[in-house]
This record gives C-alpha cells, sequence and structure tokens, in this order.
C-alpha cells in the first residue's frame, strides 16, 4: 500500500502566488512493513509539478487554478494518491487614511466578500460584493452611516444576475453594467430615488466613469462589427453619444470622466475576441468640444481629476500626466515596482498597487503630487492590498487579501 502525508493539503495555496508542500509516500509490505526499495513515480496535474520525480519525498507545486488537484505516486503497479485542495483567499474592504492607516469595512453577515472600485467625497463606497446564497457578484454601497446596502437590481427583477459597480459621483449616483448570467453586459445608473435603471443598447454596454452631472463615461459593442468597440457619453437628455474615432484606431475604451466632461481613456484594434483584446494601443482624452489629444505616456490612462490631471499604468508603467507639463514617471525608489494605477484626486494624489521587491505580493500605494510615496502595508493575517481609489479628503479605499 501507499499513503502520502496529506498534514498540509488542505491549507495549502491561499494567496494567488504558486506555492509547494512537502510530501512523502510511505510504501509498505502485506504485513506493514516499510518498504524502502523499487524505484517511485510521481505524477502531477496538468497545473502542478513535482520535484525530484524519482524520490519517496518530494515538493509539490500547484499554481493558478483553484478547486482539488489529485497527485499520485506509483511503486511498482501500486498507486497512492494525495488530494490538495487550494482555497482562495476571500477579498474585505477597507478604508484608509493617513491619521488611522487601515481600516477595515464591517461587513454584515451573509456577505463573503467585498471589492470596492470607488469612493466619492463624503465617504460613500461603492462595489461589488459576494453573498452566502451563491457566486453571483451584487453591487453594494457603503457608507459609515448607513452600513452596506445591496443595489438590487433593474425594475427588481429576480434571478441570477452578476452586477458590477464602477464609479459612485458626488451625489451618490452609481454606474457600473450588469447582466443575467451568460448574457450580454449593460450599462446602469443607480440613485437613491429611481434604484437601477439600465441604459441599453442593444449591442451591450459597459460604463467605466460617471460625474457629477451624470454623464457616464463608456462603451458599446457594434452589433454589426465584432472588432469594433464605440466609446460614449450618455446623459439622462441626450442618451448616447459616440466619441470620436480614426480609421487608425477604429476601437477606444474610456476609463474616466470628470466634472468638466473630460473623457480619458484609450484607442487601438481589437485582434483577439475571444476576449476582445486591444493591441496597438494609446492614450486619448476627449475633451467637450470634441477635441482628441493624444496622451504621451508610457502606459495606458487609467483615471482624470478635476483638473485635467490623468494617471495611469495597467502594464506596470505608471505615470502622471497633464497636458502642460507632459508625463513623469512612477518614482524609482526604495524597490518598489508600481504596477496599476485605480485613482487620481484633485490634489493630484495617485493610488494604484505596487510590489517591493523583497515581498512579492502586492501592497496598496499613495504617490502624493509631492513625490512622496506612501506604502499602505496590510493588515494583520492579510498578504495583499489594493487600493481602488482615493477621494479629495484623502481617504483611500481598496481591498485586502
Amino acid at each position: 500500500t501507499i499513503s502520502v502525508d496529506q498534514s498540509r493539503a488542505t491549507a495549502f495555496l491561499e494567496g494567488f502566488v504558486p506555492d509547494t508542500i512537502t510530501a512523502t509516500a510511505l510504501v509498505r509490505d502485506a504485513a506493514g512493513r516499510e518498504v524502502t526499495g523499487g524505484s517511485i513515480v510521481w505524477t502531477a496535474p496538468s497545473s502542478g509539478a513535482v520535484t525530484p520525480t524519482g524520490s519517496r519525498t518530494a515538493l509539490l507545486a500547484i499554481g493558478w487554478n483553484w478547486g482539488t488537484a489529485t497527485f499520485a505516486a506509483t511503486v511498482g503497479g501500486v498507486k497512492g494518491t494525495l488530494d490538495i485542495t487550494v482555497r482562495r483567499r476571500l477579498e474585505q474592504a477597507f478604508i484608509w487614511t493617513r491619521e488611522s492607516g487601515i481600516v477595515a469595512i464591517p461587513l454584515p453577515g451573509g456577505i463573503t466578500s467585498a471589492t470596492p472600485s470607488a469612493i466619492n467625497d463624503r465617504g460613500e463606497v461603492v462595489g461589488t460584493m459576494t453573498t452566502t446564497s451563491g457566486p453571483n457578484t451584487h453591487g453594494f454601497i457603503w457608507s459609515a452611516s448607513k452600513g452596506l446596502r445591496d443595489l438590487g437590481t433593474v425594475g427588481g427583477m429576480s434571478g441570477s444576475f452578476n452586477t458590477i459597480p464602477t464609479a459612485i459621483n458626488a451625489k451618490g449616483h452609481v454606474t457600473g453594467y450588469r447582466c443575467p448570467t451568460n448574457c450580454r453586459w449593460h450599462a446602469f445608473i443607480w440613485t437613491e430615488q429611481s434604484g437601477m435603471v439600465e441604459l441599453g443598447p442593444e449591442g451591450g454596454s459597459l460604463a467605466y466613469g460617471i460625474n457629477a452631472s451624470d454623464y457616464i463615461a463608456g462603451e458599446y459593442g457594434d452589433p454589426l462589427n465584432i472588432w469594433h468597440s464605440v466609446p460614449f457619453r450618455w446623459s439622462a437628455a441626450s442618451g448616447f453619444e459616440a466619441l470620436g474615432l480614426t480609421p487608425e484606431y477604429p476601437s477606444a475604451r474610456p476609463t474616466a470622466i470628470n466634472d468638466a466632461g473630460q473623457i480619458v481613456g484609450y484607442e487601438g484594434v481589437i485582434e483577439d475576441c475571444d476576449g476582445c483584446d486591444f493591441s496597438f494601443v494609446r492614450g486619448i482624452l476627449w475633451n467637450p468640444d470634441g477635441e482628441r489629444v493624444v496622451i504621451t505616456a508610457p502606459d495606458l490612462p487609467t483615471a482624470i481629476n478635476n483638473h485635467g490631471e490623468v494617471a495611469g499604468g495597467i502594464y506596470g508603467r505608471v505615470f502622471r500626466w497633464s497636458r502642460a507639463s507632459g508625463s513623469t514617471s512612477f518614482p524609482a525608489i526604495g524597490g518598489m515596482r508600481a504596477t496599476s494605477v485605480h485613482g487620481i484626486n484633485d490634489a493630484g494624489d495617485v493610488v494604484g498597487t505596487m510590489i517591493l521587491n523583497q515581498i512579492p505580493r502586492e501592497h496598496g500605494f499613495l504617490w502624493a503630487q509631492s513625490g512622496a510615496v506612501t506604502d499602505l502595508g496590510v493588515l494583520p493575517g492579510a498578504i495583499q492590498t489594493v487600493a481602488t481609489g482615493i477621494n479629495n479628503s484623502g481617504q483611500v479605499v481598496g481591498y485586502f487579501r
């Protein structure tokens, strides 16, 4: 018989990086005596590896797949198996200030995870959450006075829905996108008075930003051309207005809008519609008068403040940009390497995520207009923080794992 030590199997890989455990195959004969001779062959699942493969004691490694993976050890045609359960560390929301540091946002019973996406100047936070009732994501809004509330569905419709809020304005109005399971996404606007109202159109739409006048920026699909993603500005008075494109860059994705109506994003060509990835991209700023300004920066814009300052970085080259001053790159100090940007306030302070050389997991950061960088750190027991938004009071919102 063959047995494998399973002492760590169920506590394996709670983060988002490959991990290893040590496993020993114990071979016994019919009388129960340990057998030390004979070659041993380990078999790993597609997402795993074993080193060394011919040793009774080996390192078992598994990568990114969640669930249960089975490793096997075989000696003389007799096989023993080890099931390793990979658990995901769930996201929990936080608010950070210089005075208090990271403080977890309390979640009511039945909420299993909460991932904020934005915060307004009133301290209202929006994002997605999961519940014990099922795997679908729900939109939420949270404030210190009212706690966490579910944004609900369009017209109170029942059934399984996924809702992704992306932005909230100064009035507490929320935008994002939602859909029933396995459907096209549709942009929405949510208010306390009207609840969730779907914007359409038939080709599907995604909304990423909303300003104080309830103008919404996003993209919708062209039902006649799957390689064409049309950027739009929407208002209740005017409906969907397509933003300018060029023949060279026939698709675009807005990422944010400010109170002056300036929209920032990137444009390019959609090459692979299995996920519809952009290529040959460049940053772009759409002004309300129709002017298009190319943003000369090392990466893609993701945020804009009310002074027209832009911040960006999706693939690791983080920057701050203005039309007057051009681009400034994230400082290369103290072994910090910024990976993405998720918000900028009117003071020019930028938040996002970075990796420290000595810590191979992400920490949230605050990059002040002065140039100083603050590591937001992690809560005890957490392995990672991600900063997703900042308001004009300097409150930073995000999540930890």
